[in-house]
């Protein structure tokens, strides 16, 4: 907190340990900050346009959702093991994640061969 000279500031005794600072009238803030277009947002777009193309069941696409999303912040090798341990699951039981693949109930291709969400 930066002070100016002439400044009013009131303080308050909050207990033996805390004195609390209080400003009646708070200066704007020098700098002014750009919000983006969240990628999350953008990335869930494109989601929601290819998930139904994608998979076959609401689980299927909860568990797909999930390994895209390790996919974007995985570090490393992308394995399936990875992208499991990324999203924080590596203690739980893997054999839905990995029938997810083998028994072909997600088809991957079809959600990168969508288009953009307008499409």
């Amino acid at each position: 907190m930066e002070l100016k000279k002439g400044e009013t500031i009131e303080w308050f005794v909050e207990d033996k340990a805390n004195i609390i600072a209080h400003r009646p009238s708070v200066p704007p803030n020098p700098i002014t900050v750009k919000k983006p277009s969240p990628l999350l947002t953008q990335w869930e777009a494109l989601w929601n346009a290819a998930a139904d193309k994608a998979c076959s069941c609401a689980s299927c696409r909860e568990r797909f959702h999930a390994h895209l999303l390790a996919q974007l912040v995985c570090p490393g090798r992308h394995t399936l093991t990875l992208l499991i341990t990324t999203g924080g699951r590596q203690f739980r039981d893997w054999t839905a994640d990995y029938s997810l693949y083998a028994k072909q109930r997600v088809e991957p291709g079809a959600f990168f061969q969508s288009g953009s969400p307008g499409d």
